[in-house]
């Protein structure tokens, strides 16, 4: 796979093989399609000149009569969709991740988020078993609370895919009766003796299987799963399973995945379904993926799941990913906006670069230093979500840096603009700013830079237009650029206007 482009128009280009497997985002990994590899007779070269391009080739081979070859391959236009300025308001509280302890809405809505995503594993029968929903007391824990979170205007999401089932299922041994068109095939405790999950798994599955996420409960319990596919059949039964748990009464506002398995005309399909039930409320979908990259021969995790993009609401790409890499890299490979999405940030993470591609982290329970309250508070002091975002990356950004690896996103309104700087340098800098004034409609010599108090995030500052801003190494600032009004403002001007 290879992606071409910039914010505002870009190619996705994949070469795959024949087969359903092909079109699934985690089952291209351990093979080089023949057709185009030709035993290792073919491959690719990308150019990077002024017109960027990738030629693929399969070498030579010989043809009998009658005989065809098949090249497969994708072509996709990005970004897939505009970016949707909703996501000012998306702010994520995580309840299970990690850790498995349930909360409660009133907690939720103490922190300022307006989603809540229930992961699986969750004590007390909110969603303890992975991708199965459907356990009687499961069903009525997730429809109270789903209410619950109606009633004080919180979205309710949870987590459900396919890629892996619970050994709790009820339709266990009739999937197992269908051999591998279900659960994926594998050693199990069978003959190489490696221990593949639970007790449970190794004495009644025995063989032919592959383990999946393992979840130890509080009370003794172990939700043990096995991997399944999500290519066959099984889609049918999940895309039920969708539009059950969306409509009355559990009535569920979306679904968090984390990694997807399925081709995307099921995910069409959870788009349509999600949309169709009580459409006057959207419904939302959001992702997290880890950085796969070494482990998919290559194939960078953004661009692996970008036929997906068109149905998803927002990414959370974290686990792996490295936050201290370049301002290209987060543009790339973290942030999604080429592709048309905003992403946000997985851990402590770097909450200053993440403010300059719109990204935050999302409220985890029990991990240090990850509260993204005080930067949504600001957001609503600013008023962010009536601003126009402008990034470094287009070239009508009205304001950049005298250093390149400094780089600033304006947010902007008719009487003020919100600056978000990131260095990317690993020492410290003193950065000017170079401002198109025409184009934030403001006067220079009537303006000041105003950095509010953020917890955790920076203290209270005040620049004027033309000072250098003393930015730490791999932090920045959120300043806000406006007409001066407090009498500490109006004394900063200078004196002769």
């Amino acid at each position: 796979m290879m992606w071409f482009g910039n914010h505002d128009a870009g190619i996705r280009i994949k070469l795959k093989g024949q087969g359903a497997e092909w079109e699934s985002p985690m089952y291209t990994y351990d093979s080089i399609p023949d057709n185009w590899g030709n035993g290792g007779l073919g491959g690719c070269f990308v150019t990077d000149e002024d017109e960027p391009a990738m030629t693929a080739y399969s070498g030579n081979r010989t043809l009998l009569k009658g005989q065809t070859v098949i090249f497969n391959y994708d072509l996709m236009l990005t970004p897939v969709k505009p970016l949707d300025y909703d996501h000012w308001n998306q702010r994520y509280y995580q309840m299970g991740y990690p850790g498995n302890d349930y909360h409660g809405i009133d907690e939720v809505k103490s922190f300022g988020a307006s989603i809540v995503n229930i992961h699986q594993g969750i004590e007390g029968w909110i969603n303890p078993n992975i991708n199965y929903p459907f356990r009687p007391l499961t069903v009525d824990t997730l429809t109270n609370y789903s209410q619950w979170g109606r009633s004080e205007g919180i979205k309710v999401k949870f987590y459900y895919t396919v890629r892996e089932l619970s050994n709790y299922a009820e339709e266990m041994w009739a999937m197992r009766s269908l051999g591998n068109e279900i659960f994926t095939g594998g050693d199990g405790f069978g003959p190489n003796g490696r221990t593949q999950g639970s007790p449970w798994l190794r004495e009644h599955i025995i063989d032919d299987y592959m383990s999946c996420w393992q979840t130890s409960m509080s009370n003794g319990e172990l939700d043990s799963s096995i991997c399944d596919s999500g290519v066959g059949r099984w889609v049918n039964y999940y895309i039920e399973g969708v539009r059950t748990s969306i409509s009355d009464p559990v009535d569920l506002d979306g679904i968090y995945f984390d990694g997807i398995a399925f081709p995307r005309d099921t995910m069409l399909r959870v788009r349509r379904v999600l949309d169709s039930i009580r459409p006057e409320t959207k419904k939302l979908i959001d992702f997290h993926g880890a950085d796969m990259t070494q482990y998919w021969g290559n194939a960078n995790t953004m661009n692996s799941y970008a036929h997906l993009y068109p149905y998803m609401d927002s990414l959370w790409f974290g686990e792996m990913f490295n936050y201290s890499q370049s301002y290209d890299y987060w543009f790339v490979a973290i942030a999604g906006i080429p592709y048309g999405l905003f992403s946000e940030i997985l851990g402590v993470g770097n909450p200053w670069y993440g403010m300059v591609f719109g990204m935050t982290q999302r409220y985890l329970v029990g991990w240090s230093g990850v509260n993204p309250t005080p930067i949504w508070q600001f957001w609503d002091y600013f008023g962010i979500n009536k601003s126009e975002m402008i990034g470094w990356w287009d070239p009508n950004c009205p304001i950049t840096t005298t250093d390149e690896w400094v780089k600033v996103t304006v947010y902007q309104q008719p009487t003020q603009t919100l600056i978000a700087i990131g260095n990317w340098n690993t020492h410290d800098v003193q950065v000017k700013l170079n401002i198109n004034w025409q184009a934030l409609g403001l006067a220079k010599f009537k303006s000041v830079l105003i950095a509010k108090e953020i917890d955790t995030f920076q203290d209270e500052d005040y620049f004027l237009p033309d000072e250098a801003i003393p930015t730490e190494a791999n932090q920045g600032w959120l300043l806000i650029i406006r007409s001066a009004t407090s009498e500490k403002e109006l004394s900063m001007l200078p004196k002769n206007l």
